[in-house]
């Protein structure tokens, strides 16, 4: 849709009723796509590497999940996603079509957080498709004795101020962002097996990385995904919280842009 003096591009890519906002930065080989986290924006959750990866030898395309941040309205439809698994499975599907809709036939993935779990799925149902995959601060499984807990710290209350004002201007006003934030949080809660075996299946050259520190994600699902995923790198940042590519962007950026490129 449009240039920003940083060289990136913005567009929308229609799907299903969804209008779908991309932010698409730098021309290099390197093809990347990249999910962002919870109800979350490309540029708000992965603006360091948006802006901290060398555009000469890297393509980033950033989406936002459709019925959130930009990618909106409509709103997220969960009666659409009854069946679980499903909603994360159609964000993976997703992502593979728009990168098609782009003329990107393979590319590499990254994901954060809940868009992790999509990262996750997408070399397992398009392995042909997938050349290398980097998640962080994510999971597999969400095990019931973590509901609670999460339930608890999963409230704007719980976000910095920065980011409350953020994603606040990106929904427009702070009961749509409660509204939606709170719908997905309970989705969340009623699923359990994203792909805790399936993940056995990524046949792709992995980097899981984590922040020791993150009291989200703890350190179990970590250690999962690095036990299980056959093909495996992974680093933990010994003073990480849950956003390690915001607080450590520059170590992030360096090991994870060597990663992609080996």
């Amino acid at each position: 849709m449009g240039d920003s003096d940083s060289g990136s591009t913005t567009g929308i890519y229609e799907q299903d009723g969804y209008k779908i906002f991309y932010e698409k930065v730098g021309k290099g080989p390197c093809v990347v796509c990249m999910f962002p986290g919870a109800c979350g924006n490309g540029r708000a959750d992965l603006g360091p590497q948006l802006d901290g990866f060398n555009k000469e030898k890297f393509t980033l395309i950033a989406f936002d999940s459709p019925g959130f941040g930009y990618s909106r309205p409509p709103e997220r439809d969960y009666r659409k996603h009854a069946e679980e698994k499903f909603f994360y499975q159609y964000d993976a599907e997703t992502a593979v079509k728009l990168m098609a809709h782009l003329g990107y036939d393979n590319f590499n993935v990254m994901g954060w957080s809940d868009g992790g779990k999509s990262a996750l799925l997408t070399p397992i149902l398009f392995p042909a498709k997938i050349e290398k995959l980097v998640v962080w601060g994510t999971l597999a499984y969400i095990p019931d004795k973590y509901k609670d807990m999460w339930k608890i710290l999963c409230t704007l209350e719980m976000w910095t101020e920065d980011k409350r004002a953020t994603y606040t201007k990106i929904y427009g006003d702070r009961p749509t962002l409660e509204k939606i934030w709170y719908q997905h949080m309970m989705y969340t809660m009623s699923t359990s097996d994203i792909c805790k075996e399936r993940v056995k299946e990524i046949k792709c050259p992995t980097f899981v990385l984590h922040g020791k520190k993150d009291t989200m994600i703890p350190k179990e699902f970590y250690d999962h995904l690095v036990n299980n995923i056959p093909d495996c790198e992974s680093y933990l940042f010994q003073d990480g919280v849950h956003d390690i590519n915001v607080t450590h962007a520059e170590q992030f950026n360096r090991m994870v842009q060597k990663f992609l490129l080996d």
